[in-house]
């Protein structure tokens, strides 16, 4: 399970190593649309299937 990082921080560790927001949904097993979601912050991950996707991306659950 990857490190917990903010939406920023996950950005920029894709940017640095060149992987799509694509190829890393797949990898970590998560809908493209969700993460897309997530990481732009129109999804909190609080509850349920964005929940257990923002756990998946490794991405800190807003409080």
């Amino acid at each position: 399970m990857p490190t917990p990082r903010t939406p920023e921080q996950l950005k920029q560790h894709l940017r640095d190593r060149n992987i799509t927001l694509v190829q890393y949904a797949k990898t970590c097993g998560v809908e493209y649309h969700d993460a897309v979601r997530l990481v732009n912050g129109m999804l909190k991950g609080r509850y349920g299937k964005s929940a257990d996707s923002a756990k998946k991306l490794g991405l800190k659950v807003a409080a």
